[in-house]
């Protein structure tokens, strides 16, 4: 039963190989190739990330895919340090002969060989960077032409469990499929088109009349980002005391009226508190009338009146305070408008605190629009700067806005990348779009030549990789 087994797990594994061979053979672009890589391979051998990177000419070795994401901040520290850790290393294998080279005589080489990287194979200002971005142990797998034995790129595999010898030899054996794709891949990009056949005269011509009217014509530099419909100077709603969420009778997007009932929270905590606080207070006023009435007997008994006087005004303040807390449990609307939350069912039954923001009242026709600009494709802009707001419920007829206000400082986005939060407000007459409505907004700079517009993302990307 137990060779059964073990020869079952063998065949798995080879059916496993063979199907990532097969998609990896069938990916018609390099970004498929990368997913499948550095995401499939998962399924052959166990690892915690993994990063794919090419190598589009000599000396360059861009990451193009890291897994469990689908985008990645370029700028990022983590992808900086993977980055430069890649350039070390893929250095030294590109200026190292292949282990097995080429032999037209004897046929293919024998294949691509993944060996263990660790901190100690980097040069010592990353290597002691590595546990602080990286899972200890490295597996490096070279992906070189098989025709002829040029290094193309390459994957690094990481996990916290050293490397069995199985895997490294599997990984190897697998890098010499993803290696053929990635060069049917290079060579299809870099098929000769010959279609046009213009004279050395004529071309330089052409290029030199094209780069006098980039320098000379002047066009607005602009920018594109995701925008939303948002609310103009919306009322929050809040939690008035901590307790939990009992009740929650308006829907999203509802529209209601000023003292609606929004929601409850639940009374039982404060209503115990108010029969409690009743209690003390109705056994402190029987002591404080039992007392007064000695008092005039015994001097003793007029001393300690005082004393039962304050017990009997701390009980009454008990009981108002309660009673004001069971009061304040119904929260209603402050004004009228549009109640603006996700799912009431995300409250119902959830403990909230003191000034936790529960949703907003906003009214449907004072909205805005709010941008969420990538450090990427940040350019100057300043209050007053034209916008226009591309609906996707009617991409056709775009909305002019002006800019209001830009962040100095870069936040979070709803990617999670790094991103600049604007708002622009729209301009003209007639109907606002609906709240939460989203689009594309194109922003509109100063004016530049028409050639920097067309090098300042070559330029940006040139400064992220050299440094200059």
């Amino acid at each position: 039963m137990s060779g059964s087994g073990d020869l079952g797990r063998q065949v798995a594994g080879l059916a496993t190989l063979v199907t990532l061979e097969r998609e990896a053979r069938h990916a018609g672009s390099l970004e498929l190739l990368g997913f499948i890589i550095v995401n499939e391979s998962l399924r052959l051998f166990p690892y915690t990330q993994s990063l794919f990177w090419h190598r589009p000419r000599r000396g360059h070795f861009p990451l193009q895919t890291i897994s469990g994401v689908d985008r990645f901040d370029p700028d990022a520290p983590q992808v900086v340090w993977m980055g430069r850790a890649v350039r070390a290393i893929a250095a030294g294998e590109e200026a190292s002969p292949p282990v097995s080279p080429p032999d037209s005589a004897a046929g293919s080489p024998e294949g691509t060989v993944a060996r263990v990287v660790g901190e100690g194979d980097l040069p010592p200002a990353l290597g002691r960077e590595w546990r602080e971005w990286c899972p200890p142990w490295g597996l490096w797998s070279p992906l070189r032409d098989p025709l002829s034995g040029e290094l193309l790129g390459g994957v690094w595999y990481f996990r916290d469990t050293p490397w069995e010898e199985g895997e490294r030899l599997l990984a190897g054996h697998l890098g010499d499929a993803y290696a053929q794709s990635l060069a049917l891949l290079r060579r299809r990009r870099h098929s000769p088109i010959g279609r046009f056949h213009l004279s050395a005269v004529v071309g330089w011509m052409l290029f030199l009349g094209l780069v006098a009217v980039a320098g000379v014509q002047r066009v607005p530099l602009s920018a594109l980002a995701p925008a939303t419909i948002v609310a103009r100077d919306p009322t929050l709603v809040t939690a008035p005391v901590d307790g939990v969420v009992a009740h929650f009778p308006v829907r999203p997007n509802q529209s209601v009226e000023a003292g609606e009932l929004l929601f409850a929270l639940d009374p039982t905590t404060v209503a115990h508190r108010l029969e409690v606080a009743r209690g003390e207070l109705s056994l402190a006023e029987a002591e404080y009338f039992r007392l007064r009435q000695q008092a005039f007997l015994d001097r003793e008994d007029g001393a300690r009146l005082k004393a039962l006087e304050a017990e009997r005004q701390k009980a009454a303040t008990e009981v108002a305070y309660a009673t004001e807390l069971l009061d304040r449990l119904e929260v209603r609307a402050p004004r009228a408008g549009v109640a603006i939350f996700s799912d009431a069912n995300d409250w119902l039954g959830r403990p909230v605190r003191v000034g936790e923001r529960i949703l907003a009242i906003a009214d449907p026709g004072a909205v805005e629009v709010e941008i969420e600009l990538a450090t990427v494709d940040a350019i100057t802009l300043e209050p007053g700067a034209a916008v226009r707001l591309f609906l996707h419920t009617d991409p056709l007829r775009p909305l002019a806005a002006t800019l209001r206000q830009a962040d100095h400082e870069a936040g979070n986005a709803a990617d999670g990348t790094l991103a600049f939060r604007l708002k622009a407000t729209l301009e003209g007459g007639g109907r606002p779009p609906r709240l939460g409505l989203q689009g594309t907004a194109k922003l509109y700079g100063e004016e530049v030549s028409l050639a920097y517009y067309l090098l300042r993302r070559p330029m940006a990307a040139w400064n992220r990789w050299s440094g200059w």
